[in-house]
């Protein structure tokens, strides 16, 4: 089974529904995980439902630090109609051989903070109970754990959201070098068995780095020239260049 990783979409739908029916008909994907910030926003959503259309595979979609998690807490059922699943924080699920365990959530940059845009420490230790008793082979968060040689870099931009948002509230982000989520650093070091690989999204970056035998994977938002896969039987990375623009082509 192949499993099509995609980085934040920000609500451009339409350009992720072309993406897929192109990587779907050109690589035979199975389905598709996206690791935050979709665009989980009443309006957005019901503008894309409006034009009756189907994502090609079925999306498993975490939540990131921008979203209406208002909403998204209230709504109990997604719409089989367009293909979309919501995986909330803790969760595990099965896909062919492989065992993916998600925790969605970060801390705003750019915004202040809302309880549920961030992990919880309670959200953090339920999430641990269920990874030791059932090892996920790949993990899905929206940012990553902080100080642990990930390599994590804020965009210089964002710096002074960091330092006014994040830190100017008694959050810690970690060093500038290798900043992150502390709550995915006191999972990640609860962890009995590490997966294999922990794909992430948030910094709108590619980037790659191998922590005591675990993967880290940045994805870039939905873009190209690459695509990032995960193959549900041989549990690994495949990593795809391409010479077109997915988004355009069909």
């Amino acid at each position: 089974m192949r499993i099509l990783l995609v980085g934040d979409v920000h609500g451009q739908f339409h350009l992720f529904h072309r993406a897929l029916t192109y990587i779907r008909s050109t690589f035979s994907i199975d389905a598709a995980i996206q690791v935050g910030d979709f665009g989980f926003y009443e309006k957005t959503l019901e503008a894309f439902l409006q034009d009756d259309l189907l994502f090609p595979v079925p999306v498993y979609a975490i939540d990131g630090n921008h979203e209406d998690h208002t909403w998204l807490s209230e709504k109990s059922k997604w719409n089989p109609k367009i293909n979309l699943n919501y995986v909330t924080r803790g969760s595990i699920l099965m896909f062919a051989s492989s065992k993916i365990g998600f925790l969605g959530g970060a801390l705003n940059t750019d915004r202040p903070q809302l309880q549920r845009n961030y992990i919880l420490p309670s959200e953090r230790i339920r999430a641990a109970i269920a990874f030791n008793n059932s090892p996920p082979d790949l993990m899905i968060t929206h940012s990553c754990p902080a100080a642990i040689g990930i390599g994590m870099q804020a965009n210089k931009e964002l710096r002074d959201g960091v330092n006014f948002y994040i830190r100017g509230k008694g959050f810690d982000p970690g060093p500038e070098e290798d900043c992150g989520e502390m709550e995915l650093t006191k999972l990640w070091d609860s962890l009995k068995v590490r997966p294999k690989a922990w794909v992430f999204g948030h910094f709108h970056c590619k980037h790659k780095r191998l922590v005591e035998q675990t993967l880290f994977c940045s994805l870039p938002e939905l873009q190209t020239p690459s695509i990032v896969i995960w193959d549900s039987e041989q549990k690994e990375i495949l990593d795809i260049d391409l010479d077109v623009d997915c988004r355009t082509n069909y």
